[in-house]
């Protein structure tokens, strides 16, 4: 019957094979209207959840992602947003202006490290097709279908065919809560493998660290995802002075 269910969800009324083709670029009003409901969220998640929102129908330039970026209280939110914003950004070749938005040069470090392991084909390209991002309903009846089931074998069967489905829709904070799920760590483990290669932000997979009790589990994981190929590192470029 899962099969059944997860299969439906998958196919039905479109709602998750549905892209936004051609994003158009995000105007200079729209933009004042994301600054001040940025000022006027109350959390730090908040200011997140509303700044990634645009990304999913416009297209920004480096210095809207920075404006955008400054107005986010914690660096650590604020890294997370310009990441994400990176493949959306129609002028990557000025993306530096970004780091003019954070006071931490640790914080302009990891950005610089991230975007420069991220390939061509990684993430939809400025302008071209974007994949619209799960609804919260969306999430939830995920999160119901998965947790219904009363043993974690049939819960990891189900998750693999969710997060297979949802390729591209899911974030790493979204893989951590379904993580929650699971009784054992070895099925986390499992789950936390497959789902890497689906969620939309990789960047930011070291959150889904935090499911795991044992030391062991996590390492296996960082093993794991350092096992994957990465392009080297480029250069740090050298703080303004």
């Amino acid at each position: 019957m899962w099969i059944l269910v997860v299969g439906w969800w998958m196919g039905g009324a479109g709602t998750m094979s549905g892209w936004a083709a051609e994003p158009p670029r995000l105007a200079e009003p729209e933009l004042e209207s994301r600054l001040r409901r940025l000022e006027a969220a109350g959390s730090d998640l908040e200011q997140l959840d509303a700044a990634r929102s645009l990304l999913s129908r416009h297209a920004v330039s480096s210095l809207q992602v920075k404006a955008l970026a400054r107005k986010i209280r914690s660096e650590e939110a604020r890294l997370e947003f310009a990441l994400a914003a990176y493949p959306r950004t129609v002028d990557p070749e000025n993306f530096y202006e970004v780091y003019d938005a954070f006071q931490s040069f640790s914080k302009v470090f990891r950005l610089h490290d991230r975007i420069g392991r991220l390939s061509p084909g990684e993430g939809p390209p400025a302008g071209g097709m974007v994949p619209a991002p799960l609804s919260k309903a969306e999430w939830a009846e995920l999160l119901r279908v998965v947790r219904k089931e009363s043993f974690d074998n049939t819960r990891l069967a189900i998750a693999r065919q969710v997060v297979a489905g949802a390729r591209g829709r899911i974030t790493s904070r979204q893989v951590r809560e379904m993580l929650s799920s699971f009784t054992f760590e070895d099925g986390r483990l499992e789950l936390a493998k497959v789902a890497y290669d689906s969620v939309v932000d990789p960047w930011n997979y070291h959150v889904v660290y935090d499911a795991f009790t044992f030391a062991a589990n996590r390492e296996k994981l960082v093993k794991y995802l350092e096992s994957r190929s990465l392009p080297a590192t480029p250069e740090m470029p050298q703080p303004n002075p």
